[in-house]
This record gives C-alpha cells, structure tokens and sequence, in this order.
C-alpha cells in the first residue's frame, strides 16, 4: 500500500504543481521580478475543505489521510520554513 506522503505529493502536483510556473509566467508577462514560491501546507478553512473533499480527493481512504494530515498545519517547522523563505525574498529584492 503506498505511504500517504505518496498520495499526498501525487494530489499536490496534480492541483497545484503547476502553480509556480503559471506565477512565474505572470509575472514575466507583466514585467515584474518573480522572487520564489513557497508551498505550505495550511488547515484548511471548512470551505475549502468541503471544495477539496467534493471535488479533489473524493476517495474516502485518501480523504482520511489527507485531512488528517492538513488539519496539523501549519506546525513549527512550516513556520520556520516560512520564516526562512522571506528572508531569502528580501535579500533578493
């Protein structure tokens, strides 16, 4: 049986993998410097949970996982992490 880290790398490309490209072409089409892209995992609020389970992850075993998964963020580490990349945006700008 795959690890829910698997699955939930597969749903993250699949919905939103694209994102910083689409962000970076934006951006270059308007002209302005793109500094980075920082994906977190958030809790989400309960209307964007219920988008995701009617329409992302309508599986029930993967719903568990992921929701139980989302609902623990965002923890120290993704705070830091956070942190760490807008000081690494600011030393660009």
């Amino acid at each position: 049986m795959p690890d829910a880290g698997d699955s939930q790398k597969k749903l993250y490309e699949q919905w939103a993998g694209k994102c910083p490209g689409t962000f970076s072409a934006a951006c270059e089409e308007k002209g302005i410097g793109f500094l980075g892209y920082f994906h977190c995992q958030g809790a989400p609020s309960p209307q964007v949970e219920a988008f995701i389970r009617s329409t992302i992850v309508t599986d029930e075993a993967q719903w568990n996982a992921f929701i139980e998964d989302a609902r623990k963020h965002p923890t120290t580490e993704d705070i830091e992490a956070a942190r760490a990349f807008a000081r690494e945006v600011l030393a660009k700008a």
